[in-house]
């Protein structure tokens, strides 16, 4: 299973949790379907869908006083297999290979991202 984990954050990179006293909202959808509703972190500005199946899945956040009031985002969780033809094996991951990281995980852009992990006996 996979996780995708939204970041709420301004042009500067600043975590942003609420705005007048209204939180940002994230919500995940599989289509019009919405699978999944959250309130962000009140620290991290943050929130965690889990436990999702490999697929296209698209992630909004919506605020109510900022433009535009709802910012959507599409992404793709990968399957095992789709993952393990674009892993480098366990050899360059061990020698530091720093696109390791990158073929293991997904960024649909910097503060969206979906990770799915493969077991380390999976690995080539």
């Amino acid at each position: 299973m996979a996780v995708i984990s939204i970041v709420t954050r301004n042009q500067n990179g600043n975590a942003l949790t609420s705005i007048g006293g209204i939180p940002f909202v994230a919500i995940l959808q599989i289509g019009e379907q919405v699978i999944g509703e959250q309130t962000v972190e009140l620290i991290l500005a943050r929130t965690i869908f889990d436990n999702l199946s490999p697929g296209s899945y698209t992630a909004k956040v919506r605020h109510e006083l900022v433009e535009p009031p709802i910012a959507q985002f599409d992404v793709t969780l990968m399957t095992e297999e789709e993952i393990l033809e674009r892993t480098p094996s366990k050899s360059s991951i061990l020698d530091g290979d720093s696109c390791a990281t990158q073929h293991l995980s997904y960024a649909a852009f910097p503060e969206l991202l979906a990770f799915r992990s493969v077991p380390w006996e999976l690995l080539p």
